[in-house]
This record gives C-alpha cells, structure tokens and sequence, in this order.
C-alpha cells in the first residue's frame, strides 16, 4: 500500500461530513480512506474547540512541512559535530545551547549504521 496525502476535497469532506455528526469510521468509509488517516488528520489538525476547518488544516500542514527542514548551516554544524565523533543527543543539546536550533524544530538525529 503506497502513502497518499489527503486532497483539498477529502479535506472539505471531512469538514463537511463531521458537522453533519458522522463518525469518524464513517467519514473515512465515505471519503474512501483507512479510519486512522481520519482520526490522525483530526487529531493533528482540529481546533482546541474541536472544530475541523479544511482551509486552516492545510494551513497548518504547509506550515508543519517549513519548520521542519534544517538550513544549510545546520546540516554542516550536524556533519562537523558528527565527524568530531559527538553522539546524536549531544549535537542536539549544543546546537539548543548555541542558539543554533528553534524550539519548535525536532531535531531526530541518528547515525548512519555502517555494513548494512
């Protein structure tokens, strides 16, 4: 099974169709998706008050997808502290330190296991 995102239109579904009260398994029966792909884009993406609004969920979502790439200066301050021989949480830890990281970007670092 290949990975799609959710479309503008399934997203208007969703909307749409949890005003009307359907369940979520519903909505993804309809919208012809798994119900985890329902339960994960409502979790992620409703209001606080619970509200869905497709035109704030895409919203959010392009704004998730900005704040997560490294810059330039990141990727070769990783490489260089990883080349040093310092570990993952180290590098991660330091670059908080030097001002190097925002707070809202996750930084999941791992080395490359080496023979496989």
């Amino acid at each position: 099974m290949s990975y799609t995102q959710l479309t503008m239109g399934q997203r208007y579904q969703i909307e749409a169709l949890k005003k009307e009260g359907l369940s979520q398994s519903a909505i993804a029966r309809h919208i012809g998706v798994h119900r985890s792909t329902v339960s994960r884009e409502l979790k992620r993406n409703s209001l606080e008050s619970g509200e869905y609004i497709a035109e704030r969920a895409a919203c959010d979502i392009s704004t998730r997808r900005k704040n997560r790439r490294l810059s330039r200066r990141h990727v070769l301050y990783i490489r260089q502290h990883l080349q040093e021989g310092w570990s993952p949480e180290q590098i991660s830890g330091r670059m908080r330190l030097d001002g190097q990281s925002r707070n809202d970007l996750p930084l999941r670092l791992s080395r490359p296991e080496s023979g496989r």
